[in-house]
């Protein structure tokens, strides 16, 4: 759900790996749309989103490193694909 009062997104997610709920929260921070978690609470976790253009993007995963800065741990990048239902 959007939050307009607050600018961002609220979300919850179920983690199969740890049958658990996550809260998730998202908003533009710096021209860029950046994902955190709420609960639980996980400060070592944070994406941000980037669109390639139309039908591409990537969302980057940071994490923080010994000195405790935030450095991407992976990338996940998506193509948009044709879902054309076929009819008889």
């Amino acid at each position: 759900m959007f939050d307009a009062e607050k600018g961002e997104w609220q979300m919850m997610w179920i983690a199969t790996t740890g049958k658990q709920v996550q809260d998730l929260r998202a908003k533009v921070i710096d021209d860029q749309l950046t994902m955190w978690q709420v609960y639980p609470e996980n400060t070592d976790f944070k994406a941000v989103f980037n669109v390639i253009d139309a039908d591409h993007w990537e969302r980057i995963q940071y994490k923080h490193n010994e000195s405790g800065e935030w450095v991407p741990a992976y990338k996940l990048v998506a193509r948009r694909i044709s879902c054309s239902v076929e009819t008889d």
